[in-house]
């Protein structure tokens, strides 16, 4: 069902540029085909669709999302689509895939570059160090794999003999990319020189290793959840618990296995529910509606951070600090994979408003 989305999603955005359709149109074919490709966890998952890598790369290089790390995720995963083309294609048809890899590259070079990225495009393998009590990651020389990959794709392709999908904007811009980068490129100094298929290819591999990170497409038909969490979380969370790992900063650590522990989370009109089984109600009531005061999400970093007002909703009087001990504060989402792996609920307890947290 997904190909089918897919192919006619992709297809009505490109015919859509063609005929200089009206923007409004060309968003509801790019929810369309975003959506269908959200279900898909890495890009080797997604079947080639010679449509869908065009698409994706006309509608980016045309439109931005009013939120930045969208932007980079947007770029991150069309480079991704591309290599899946170009990794099913062969000859002329492989190269222009490759023609609009380095155009998107240089479109987006300070996406691609940001090396708070690196967990979704991994261009290198960052050495991490421990220097003087402090952890320090050295990214290497980026800008050599940068360059590499550009290079490679402008010394492969001969522009007279390539079609670039019969697009003239498509063909002027990947010219006029390829003359100012080369006249760049041979006034700097090169220590290193790359193999630019093998850093793109190695690049890739490792992107299908962390994951397809989810593009966030608004839609009135969302659930709360995942409007909040810009597509992180798509609906209501429903999961066992197996582990837990309690630590408070009086001093009390705890850490053991939980049988048959079930906790649901949901969002609905600006409240956060937990409903949770198995667990100790000492240390978190079974059933909890709170409003949310605060949500951060960092999508690349797979993290969320979620503040509750607390004291709208559950007050002691006979706290100094009006807390409740087994209501939490906050909420952090970690995940692997793009998979809900851990949550950290914090809490303030006892009468010296002690820090709890439960892993």
């Amino acid at each position: 069902m997904e190909t089918v989305s897919l192919s006619s999603a992709a297809r009505n955005i490109i015919i859509g540029f063609k005929n200089s359709d009206d923007n409004s149109s060309v968003l509801e074919n790019w929810k369309s085909m975003i959506s269908a490709l959200n279900q898909y966890k890495s890009y080797a998952d997604i079947p080639y669709i010679s449509e869908v890598p065009l698409a994706m790369y006309m509608y980016v290089m045309k439109y931005s999302s009013k939120r930045s790390e969208e932007n980079s995720i947007r770029a991150i995963t069309t480079f991704g689509v591309l290599m899946n083309a170009v990794e099913h294609t062969e000859g002329k048809e492989r190269m222009d895939y490759l023609a609009l890899v380095a155009s998107l590259l240089t479109y987006y070079k300070k996406r691609f570059n940001d090396v708070s990225n690196y967990s979704i495009f991994p261009i290198t393998i960052p050495q991490t160090k421990e220097h003087f009590n402090q952890t320090v990651i050295d990214y290497g020389n980026t800008e050599a794999y940068y360059d590499s990959m550009l290079l490679y794709v402008y010394n492969h392709i001969n522009i007279d003999s390539q079609s670039f999908w019969d697009n003239d904007e498509i063909r002027s811009k990947f010219i006029s990319n390829k003359e100012t980068f080369l006249d760049e490129y041979n006034q700097k100094q090169h220590e290193v020189v790359l193999d630019g298929d093998r850093v793109m290819r190695d690049c890739y591999n490792r992107m299908n290793q962390v994951g397809k990170c989810p593009i966030f497409v608004p839609s009135e038909t969302n659930s709360e959840i995942y409007n909040k969490t810009y597509g992180l979380i798509p609906h209501s969370l429903s999961f066992n618990a197996y582990k837990f790992f309690l630590h408070e900063t009086s001093g009390t650590m705890s850490e053991g296995e939980l049988l048959n522990a079930k906790i649901k989370l949901d969002i609905r009109e600006g409240l956060f529910s937990i409903i949770c089984e198995g667990l100790n109600e000492q240390y978190l009531k079974n059933e909890i509606i709170l409003p949310i005061r605060d949500f951060y999400v960092r999508k690349v970093d797979q993290h969320i951070e979620l503040y509750f007002n607390t004291s709208q909703a559950y007050r002691d009087s006979n706290h100094k600090y009006g807390n409740v001990d087994n209501v939490p504060t906050s909420m952090d989402f970690h995940f692997e994979h793009f998979k809900l792996t851990q949550i950290i609920l914090t809490f303030i307890v006892g009468d010296q408003g002690w820090t709890r947290m439960i892993h």
